[in-house]
């Protein structure tokens, strides 16, 4: 194929970064007649939702899994969606991780706990982190 559509820009509609995090091109999913742009998108993932379906963002590599990092929502701040979040640790072949918990993600229907201030904190490490953070928060992320 000429293009690749998890390029920066795919069939004219670029899409952006924001923050760290990757942002498909307006048009994700909408395939039409496109086959080239149909066949682009099963080679990464058998199809893809519109974006008014679903929203699927990346860090592009910019979360190194080895060292802590912890993802922080302020009281009230949780993704605001009609349906589910979640946040999902993959390697760099787009596979789940494999780890101790048989944790792969965390998100609205994961029982995370908020602190005392209402805020709510995810934990991608790999090892669980030190009280007083809940062990429920804690998403494991590869060690190397």
């Amino acid at each position: 194929l000429e293009r690749s559509c998890l390029a920066a820009s795919c069939r004219g509609v670029p899409g952006k970064q924001v923050n760290g995090w990757h942002y498909p091109p307006a048009d994700h999913g909408n395939y039409s007649t496109d086959y080239g742009y149909r066949a682009e998108m099963a080679r990464h993932g058998l199809g893809t939702n519109l974006l008014a379906d679903a929203l699927y963002l990346s860090s592009n590599g910019t979360i190194e899994g080895s060292k802590p990092c912890t993802l922080r929502f302020e009281a009230g701040q949780l993704p605001p969606v009609h349906g589910f979040w979640s946040v999902t640790v993959y390697d760099s072949k787009g596979y789940l991780v494999q780890n101790t918990e048989n944790r792969y993600a965390l998100g609205d229907r994961s029982g995370l706990q908020p602190a005392e201030d209402g805020s709510t904190t995810i934990y991608l490490s790999p090892t669980s982190p030190e009280l007083p953070a809940p062990h429920a928060n804690w998403l494991p992320t590869p060690a190397v």
